[in-house]
């Protein structure tokens, strides 16, 4: 077993050699993990020095060449591969038998069962197991983003009393009739747009406005009212749940506090952000895709996961304007700096944006000051 350092380099690694070297002297000084009369151990990217040893070298445990080894000393064998090879640089060059090839190096091509059976240097890493991005941050998982410098308080400041300038009350776009139905909606959206769950909620929110008619409702019943959005299933299993919770728990209404919010199923922190902002007016930022889009880009707020956009806001924005920063990222994420092709000429906070290069209107250089 090879040692484990803290980098993740070195990891204990079951060595389970296909031919036995231990006989094998002048190998000796190629390997720092070599133990006189033990098991022989390899280190880290020496592992795969394995694939590169000549083929005489390597027997098996016996002391016996192996089956590749025979079948290649062989006359036949010789020739098989040499016509392998022929093959190869035909196909490669595109030439028809007997044309020359091209003069680019064509390698050898060896048997299958001449190189050592697995996924080379992966092999290294087989028993670490890597954690997605979302389970390493415990967040949704965003696109990445190419990393700028943030903006300054002041930046900050003239953006969102930028913003106050144009739409001095953002309003979000989901359409709901009391607490209950905003957490519904919020909980469809996910990987939803807006105007599908508009469209699927306008008749389930008339006959279930409560979470005891959710609940008549039925699983089957809220399904074949929502079916026309992604994730359908698992979403209607999830609203009849928390309708259930809400009636035994916290007598059908919905809880104003973070932590009994996320306990609900299929609500997590963007979700409880909503609610609590919308419904509760409490300053919070629901940091979803568009959001993190706008935040990176810009500068406002950079980072690598919603969390960290999040909290970066939370410094960044001035008091007075943190219950509607929210709304303005969002609708601006949406309908301005859009995912694809920011349209940045016509941006309301242009001459503050970090983002380079900037879209010029169509057949029109931006203006000077940009």
């Amino acid at each position: 077993m090879a040692d484990k350092n803290s980098g993740g380099a070195l990891e204990h690694i079951a060595l389970q050699p296909q031919f036995d070297l231990a006989g094998l002297k002048p190998l000796q000084g190629l390997f720092p993990a070599w133990r006189q009369g033990g098991d022989f151990k390899l280190i880290g990217p020496e592992r795969y020095l394995l694939k590169l040893l000549p083929v005489s070298l390597l027997t098996d445990a016996k002391g016996q060449q192996t089956p590749a080894r025979q079948a290649i000393d062989g006359e036949s064998g010789k020739q098989k591969l040499r016509d392998c090879n022929e093959e190869r640089r035909g196909h490669d060059s595109g030439q028809h038998k007997g044309q020359p090839a091209t003069g680019r190096f064509v390698g050898p091509v060896w048997p299958q069962r001449c190189c050592k059976q697995g996924r080379g240097f992966g092999d290294l890493h087989r028993e670490l197991s890597y954690l997605k991005y979302w389970q390493r941050f415990g967040g949704e998982r965003m696109a990445a983003t190419k990393k700028v410098k943030a903006l300054s308080r002041a930046d900050a400041e003239a953006i969102f009393t930028r913003f106050h300038e144009i739409e001095p009350e953002p309003k979000g776009e989901l359409d709901y009739i009391n607490a209950f139905t905003l957490l519904v909606a919020v909980v469809l959206s996910a990987q939803a747009t807006d105007v599908g769950v508009n469209k699927a909620t306008k008749k389930l929110f008339e006959l279930a406005p409560s979470p005891a008619a959710m609940v008549a409702l039925g699983v089957e019943g809220i399904t074949e009212h929502i079916k026309t959005i992604g994730l359908f299933r698992g979403k209607a299993k999830n609203v009849f749940a928390l309708s259930q919770i809400l009636i035994d728990q916290h007598g059908s209404e919905v809880p104003d506090d973070r932590e009994a919010l996320e306990a609900l199923p299929g609500v997590g922190r963007k979700t409880a952000n909503v609610v609590l902002n919308i419904w509760f007016k409490q300053p919070t930022i629901a940091v979803d895709t568009h959001l993190f889009r706008v935040g990176n880009r810009t500068g406002l707020a950079p980072g690598k996961t919603p969390l960290e956009v999040e909290k970066a806001l939370q410094k960044q924005v001035p008091q007075r304007f943190m219950l509607h920063a929210h709304h303005w990222l969002i609708l601006h994420g949406r309908y301005i700096c859009k995912a694809r092709t920011p349209e940045c000429w016509r941006c309301p906070i242009v001459q503050w944006c970090r983002f380079e290069p900037k879209t010029p209107f169509p057949h029109r250089p931006l203006p000077k000051h940009v």
